[in-house]
């Protein structure tokens, strides 16, 4: 199996890279995020909803998760 792609914390992040990242499960990012324990996203990219990668980054670093 290849290596996780790493994405720079600061860029945009998807669901997917939001999980890779964390270590969380979808699920657990959306329960979170519905009792606002977790960044709402900020736009939509297509089908997918985007993540301010700043955010993510201090809500990790700030032991949120």
């Amino acid at each position: 199996m290849p290596p996780a792609r790493r994405r720079r914390p600061t860029s945009p992040m998807t669901l997917a890279e939001i999980t890779d990242f964390t270590g969380k499960s979808r699920i657990t990012i959306w329960r979170m995020r519905r009792d606002g324990r977790f960044p709402d996203p900020v736009s939509r990219r297509g089908s997918n909803l985007i993540w301010d990668g700043t955010a993510v980054r201090r809500w990790r670093l700030t032991g949120q998760s």
